[in-house]
């Protein structure tokens, strides 16, 4: 994905259609990861499966790129590290928030049975998939300004030597080595 989103060419940079094209699958595959088949082991086995292989790719979808735009957006060190600070902050927000609504539908005493325990999964991975999308599409049209003006990776391939001279030509590198 990052090969293929450096390859990108759009109005809005390579990082944004990636994000954007990923934001409703990965709510979809985050609200089916909840949802508890009928079938046997090895059919509910073989569905979490392909779930969870659906729900990586959009993640790394978003994730990748969203990753690569502190470089591409300024080279200044102390920005890059705030824009990480709240991409991680981010992240550590989303995680809460979906123990938050998943102990809000499964602690409550009025679940009686199985097949209302599956439906307050379900609620939880609907829930927690439509805050993702809206969030991760949030996320875009907030960086769409700053995408458009971003520098754009560099698409030429580079001798191996002279990526290592590159490597270690940055001090920074060298010092947390």
């Amino acid at each position: 994905i990052g090969w293929l989103s450096d390859h990108t060419k759009s109005r809005w940079g390579p990082r944004l259609p990636w994000m954007i094209g990923a934001a409703v699958p990965l709510g979809i595959s985050l609200a089916a990861m909840w949802w508890v088949p009928t079938g046997s082991t090895n059919e509910k086995t073989a569905y979490y499966i392909g779930i969870s292989i659906l729900l990586m790719t959009a993640y790394t979808s978003v994730n990748l790129p969203f990753a690569a735009l502190s470089t591409e957006i300024t080279q200044e060190t102390s920005i890059r590290t705030r824009l990480n600070a709240a991409r991680f902050t981010g992240s550590i927000v989303a995680g809460l928030s979906g123990l938050i609504v998943a102990a809000g539908f499964l602690s409550s005493g009025s679940i009686v049975g199985i097949s209302q325990l599956k439906a307050s999964y379900l609620s939880v991975g609907k829930i927690t998939g439509l805050i993702a999308a809206l969030i991760t599409l949030l996320s875009c049209w907030g960086l769409a300004p700053f995408t458009k003006k971003a520098r754009r990776p560099i698409t030429k391939k580079e001798p191996i030597k002279k990526q290592f001279n590159r490597i270690l030509q940055n001090k920074r590198f060298i010092q947390i080595i």
